[in-house]
């Protein structure tokens, strides 16, 4: 008969996962004193400070709001050439008129930025301001318009860079916390099959404590996994 009970650690969300985890490590301190558990208890809180190193760096959410910040100012940048263009294509002064004409045809060969994906968006900017570098500098001086051009091929360089970090710390990100996740289930099964085989030698009075609560704490997390379910269920029902 196995006396901790038994828990689906497989269906507990990540962030209950580690919880339960960061619970049984620490009634482990407190009611495991003994040598031959410690190799078990050291190698959980290292999965957990691997885990805890993994969501301390910056969160993609925080890269995702630099990233947005940037868009728009690089789309107020694009909205400003694309609304001086367009004034100055009525100017009375051919050349203006002509060379408005220029800038806002090289616009309109990209696409209209209004409700378009991010990552269509970027290259835009980038077309945009490199078509419109080209035409010289003369250009850029007699528009005014050598800041808004600039700050464009920024933006493309700042977003461009966020975005490869966060991908970056996404696969990093998963890698870690999967290894984390891994070396925590080892450590847990090691340590409970060490309590189980320990109770057929010792009885099971050395350990009832570490049991007792042990079984407290699958018996919250198995209730909030079923409770997770039963929500998922509902929700697919509907």
């Amino acid at each position: 008969m196995r006396h901790i009970n038994a828990i689906d650690l497989q269906d507990l969300k990540k962030s209950d996962v580690f919880s339960f985890y960061d619970e049984t490590n620490e009634i482990s301190k407190i009611h495991l004193t003994d040598e031959c558990f410690k190799l078990f208890i050291n190698f959980m809180k290292e999965g957990l400070d691997k885990y805890q190193t993994a969501t301390s760096v910056m969160s993609t959410v925080e890269q995702t709001h630099k990233i947005n910040d940037l868009f728009n100012q690089g789309f107020n940048m694009w909205k400003g050439v694309k609304d001086l263009s367009k004034g100055f294509m009525v100017s009375p002064n051919a050349k203006i008129r002509e060379t408005a004409v220029k800038i806002n045809n090289i616009i309109n060969l990209y696409g209209d930025m209004y409700n378009t994906r991010q990552d269509t968006m970027i290259g835009i900017l980038k077309s945009v301001a490199t078509d419109i570098k080209a035409l010289g500098d003369e250009v850029m001086d007699l528009f005014e318009i050598r800041e808004y051009i600039e700050t464009m091929e920024k933006c493309y360089d700042e977003v461009s860079k966020l975005v490869l970090n966060r991908d970056k710390y996404r696969a990093e990100n998963k890698a870690i916390v999967q290894n984390a996740r891994e070396q925590l289930e080892f450590a847990y099964r090691g340590l409970e099959n060490l309590i189980e085989g320990l109770i057929v030698v010792k009885g099971i009075e050395p350990y009832s404590d570490f049991i007792n609560h042990l079984n407290e704490v699958i018996k919250k997390h198995s209730f909030l996994n079923k409770k997770q379910t039963e929500t998922k269920q509902d929700v697919e029902v509907c």
